[in-house]
């Protein structure tokens, strides 16, 4: 394992550079509503409109007259109902994430609140519907990527491998995480457990054939990545996950992670899914709170559901820039002997004073 903060970047131009040429370009939001700053918010459906008789029918004028694409419409399309359909298990997600750190007991409170708009997420079983994700977070030797999150860089990516269960016969999904001004664009390939081995990114002379095109050029990007930056496993996160999709077309979701934990990687690709030794990382000091928290996300495409910001607005939620990778990290640094800056959530070395 490598020390978490002895490898500084040179500077956030170092991190900029690095993190920012692989996922460059821009987004353009229009303003937001206190809680979820940049999304624009989609209110209650109107009443039916009232029948002009004698006149063309507003439909039809609709359909007749279009207006032009805007900027966000000719870079990322504008088949809003191709994009607002999108399954979890498809290759490419793009939307917008919300983070927000609740009391334990505010959550059953939530889960009644949520319930007339969603259902249980097709993959979690049980009451609550829940299930385990156990993910390796891959970094270069230096922690830039750890570091682009530290310093809020405008455009950031991450490298990662998922796995859900402990048997280790599920899939392996190696997901390309780009967050630009505030959107995340995430895309995954699924790779079979008995093709899974480190010798698929650090020597792939192997070639895997998945299910889907858009599947294999993701894996190709996520091994070009990964020697670009010389990654290296960081970390391994785990954590139990209760996951619901929103009703209808519209594209959502709720989840709330608790038992969230951690062990550091040691250099292995191997999985210890089986491991019992695991270092919590929900506690007070990790989340920076007078109580151990659970994590809130709503995700969303385009537009905020009308029944998310009221969600927000009804138990003052208060937006947590909260990510596991880092979090865990922060907390292997203070096990090793570091300290938080003041000006910051770095770790730095912590010099023992005579007195």
């Amino acid at each position: 394992m490598y020390p978490v903060s002895s490898h500084l970047p040179a500077d956030s131009a170092t991190v900029q550079s690095l993190v920012g040429a692989v996922v460059g370009g821009a987004s353009f939001f229009s303003p937001g509503r206190p809680g979820a700053p940049g999304l624009p918010v989609r209110p209650a459906p109107p009443a039916p409109a009232k029948p002009n008789p004698g006149g063309r029918p507003a439909r039809e004028w609709r359909v007749i007259y279009r207006k032009p694409p805007t900027l966000l419409e000719r870079l990322f399309g504008d088949d809003r109902d191709a994009e607002r359909t999108r399954d979890n298990t498809e290759t490419q997600i793009d939307r917008h994430e919300m983070k927000y750190l609740v009391h334990s007991s505010l959550v059953p409170e939530v889960r009644k609140f949520i319930a007339p708009f969603v259902v249980a997420d097709k993959h979690a079983v049980g009451d609550p519907p829940s299930y385990t994700a156990t993910t390796l977070q891959i970094d270069s030797i230096n922690s830039t990527l750890h570091y682009a999150k530290q310093r809020d860089v405008d455009a950031r990516f991450k490298l990662r491998i998922r796995t859900y269960g402990f048997d280790g016969t599920t899939p392996y999904f190696f997901e390309l995480k780009r967050k630009i001004q505030g959107k995340i664009f995430k895309s995954r390939a699924a790779v079979s457990a008995k093709d899974y081995c480190k010798e698929l990114l650090l020597r792939p002379t192997k070639m895997v054939f998945l299910k889907d095109p858009s599947e294999q050029m993701n894996l190709l990007e996520f091994i070009r990545l990964n020697k670009a930056i010389g990654g290296i496993p960081a970390i391994y996160v785990r954590y139990e996950r209760e996951c619901y999709a929103a009703l209808g077309k519209e594209y959502g979701r709720v989840t709330l992670d608790r038992c969230m934990r951690y062990r550091p990687a040691m250099n292995s690709w191997e999985f210890p899914l089986q491991e019992p030794k695991w270092y919590h990382m929900d506690s007070e000091t990790a989340q920076s709170r007078d109580y151990s928290g659970t994590m809130l996300e709503l995700k969303c495409a385009r537009e905020l559901p009308h029944w998310m910001h009221e969600c927000i607005e009804r138990f003052n939620l208060v937006p947590a820039g909260h990510c596991k990778y880092s979090t865990a990290m922060n907390l292997e640094a203070l096990l090793r002997g570091h300290s938080f800056s003041d000006g910051s959530e770095d770790t730095t070395p912590f010099e023992n004073s005579a007195d």
